[in-house]
């Protein structure tokens, strides 16, 4: 009895890494403009901002505003470039190959009239 406990105490942990390691498990990762992540099965690339058109921080305003960012989705091989906005639900996310990759939050937020560096953008997506 106290060996099968044993055994069953040291293929635990490999099962659990093996659960957490598999292509339909999610991440929710913040990336970079210009950078690449990996989950599971799916590379991930945040090429850039193509607009931000968000209500400023500082400023009241009668429309939210849009924030659409530029991602390339690549699975087995095969990649697909696609244009994500975060406000709308219908253009939020996307499925490529059978992973969906969701546009879920960008910083910084717009302040004011001051103009936010491209270079300074992360933006949060989840992989599943």
């Amino acid at each position: 009895m106290r060996a099968a406990i044993i055994v069953a105490a040291l293929t635990l942990p490999t099962f659990v890494c093996a659960i957490g390691t598999s292509p339909t498990s999610s991440a929710t990762v913040i990336i970079v403009a210009g950078q690449t992540t990996h989950s599971g099965a799916a590379i991930v690339t945040f090429h850039r901002v193509v607009s931000d058109s968000r209500c400023p921080l500082n400023v009241n305003c009668v429309w939210a505003g849009e924030a659409t960012a530029e991602f390339t989705v690549q699975v087995k091989g095969v990649s697909g470039r696609y244009q994500l906005q975060l406000n709308d639900p219908a253009k939020r996310a996307v499925t490529h190959r059978g992973v969906v990759v969701e546009f879920q939050e960008l910083v910084p937020h717009p302040v004011g009239s001051q103009p936010t560096d491209p270079d300074s953008y992360r933006a949060t997506i989840k992989i599943r």
